[in-house]
């Protein structure tokens, strides 16, 4: 049975300066020992979005609160790491200098980093971190005015980003699973696609996928799922002529039916002998363009003796 947690919360003001310039982000945390763990929240920004410069500021940070069974633990101040603001766009070297990022016409997207780390005061069956699209005093964290699959809800000019991920630490210690792939990939209208977040995890630990809404605060106060367009979910995000996710394993195959820039939410739980000890989201945006002048490499996949051919770029082998 899943559970269900709601939390509730109080909405102390608008952000200075909300505007449509993120493209994704994820939430995750690493335990580095005993009851310390490192939150770290991953934004996407679109280049072309009318607060991007504002996310090299000096004083963004990106606000976590905590949560420990619903009630109220901590605010964490998550800094900037990494190679902030790092272009992530995928394209191919020829088309490097011709996105928003560098004044060109294909959408750029780049990357920004935030961590702090944080000690727990004890073992929990659902310590949540939440990241609710507060930067600080600089603007908030408006999805982009690109996508195409959802309308920011009744009243609201933009729809600011909203994401969580779970802990149940009272069987141990836990870390999120390591994404190993881009989180907003480019695919070409009416051809056969595939995508995997490619999840690791360092536990050993079950791994299981969903698709699910995406998130946001409400002019209310409340927290909804985002306002999708007529024909589109979190289960259902793209305009596809076929469409395929695989739960156990994330494997998402579709065929984009029209030029698009859809908001996809992926959530992956985490089971230790059965036990559901932690979960976290990704949001992405797939960005299906009309302008491929190729096709995606393919080949032939032969299963071993050890395992078996699910898709035609999976393979299950025995552990």
């Amino acid at each position: 049975m899943r559970k269900v947690f709601v939390f509730l919360f109080i909405v102390f003001g608008a952000f200075s300066a909300q505007a449509s310039h993120i493209l994704g982000g994820e939430i995750g945390y690493k335990h580095i020992s005993g009851l310390t763990y490192e939150v770290q929240v991953n934004l996407y920004g679109d280049c072309s979005g009318g607060a991007f410069p504002s996310l090299f500021d000096a004083g963004t940070i990106a606000e976590v609160n905590v949560f420990n069974n619903g009630s109220a633990f901590t605010t964490l101040t998550c800094t900037r790491t990494g190679e902030f603001g790092k272009e992530i766009t995928p394209v191919c070297d020829k088309d490097s200098n011709n996105t928003t990022c560098r004044g060109g016409t294909i959408p750029g997207i780049a990357e920004f980093r935030f961590s702090a780390q944080i000690t727990l005061s004890g073992p929990a069956t659902n310590w949540s971190f939440v990241f609710s699209g507060t930067l600080g005093s600089q603007a908030g964290a408006g999805r982009s005015g690109l996508i195409t699959n959802m309308q920011p809800s009744g009243g609201q000019n933009f729809s600011v980003i909203y994401l969580v991920a779970t802990l149940n630490n009272t069987v141990g210690p836990n870390s999120s699973p390591d994404l190993t792939t881009i989180p907003t990939p480019f695919f070409c209208v009416n051809q056969s696609q595939q995508y995997n977040v490619g999840a690791a995890d360092s536990d050993g630990d079950l791994l299981s996928f969903s698709l699910i809404d995406g998130l946001e605060i409400n002019n209310m106060g409340g927290l909804v799922s985002v306002n999708y367009n007529s024909g589109f979910s979190g289960a259902q995000p793209l305009a596809s002529s076929s469409f395929n996710f695989n739960g156990s394993n994330g494997q998402l195959t579709f065929v984009p039916n029209m030029v698009q820039v859809s908001l996809v939410v992926n959530k992956i739980e985490e089971y230790k002998n059965g036990v559901l000890v932690g979960s976290m989201m990704r949001e992405m945006n797939f960005i299906v363009l009309n302008n491929c002048n190729n096709q995606s490499p393919s080949g032939l996949i032969s299963a071993t003796s050890a395992g078996a051919l699910t898709t035609p770029n999976v393979i299950e082998v025995c552990n």
